[in-house]
């Protein structure tokens, strides 16, 4: 079996970046939106990734369009209508449209997790004797 298939990870994107004055998923590093960084590295290691989006987004599902076309990867794009009322709200959107029975919570202005850091944790969960119920 796949572990990868046992995976899918929300993606919060919902935010102002009122502190950054940018948008942050949308900031170009190396001439790639910084959103894409996190788009990678969990389409490597989930075989679901759930975006939550809600300031800008419009914009963040042209980008999530764009990292689809490129990469060949399908991504789940859903609008939090209620994202100034905190980052729990996003993940509670996410995480309702998730499929899997393990899930990531990632964040898309921190895009520099490798995709050896989750494996890593998801061989320690699968070698866990006791799993939650």
């Amino acid at each position: 079996m796949n572990k990868k298939e046992n995976y899918s990870s929300v993606l919060l994107a919902a935010g102002t970046s009122s502190r950054m004055k940018q948008w942050k998923p949308g900031i170009l590093l190396n001439n790639k939106p910084l959103l894409f960084y996190s788009l990678k590295t969990l389409s490597e290691v989930c075989n679901e990734v759930i975006i939550v989006g809600g300031y800008n987004f419009e914009k963040l599902l042209r980008l999530t369009d764009e990292f689809s076309n490129k990469y060949n990867f399908p991504l789940i794009c859903v609008e939090n209508k209620n994202y100034l009322s905190g980052m729990f709200s996003s993940v509670k959107k996410g995480i309702e449209n998730v499929t899997a029975d393990n899930i990531f919570i990632a964040l898309s202005d921190i895009p520099f997790v490798k995709s050896e850091t989750y494996i890593k944790m998801i061989d320690c969960f699968e070698t866990t004797e006791t799993k939650p119920d």
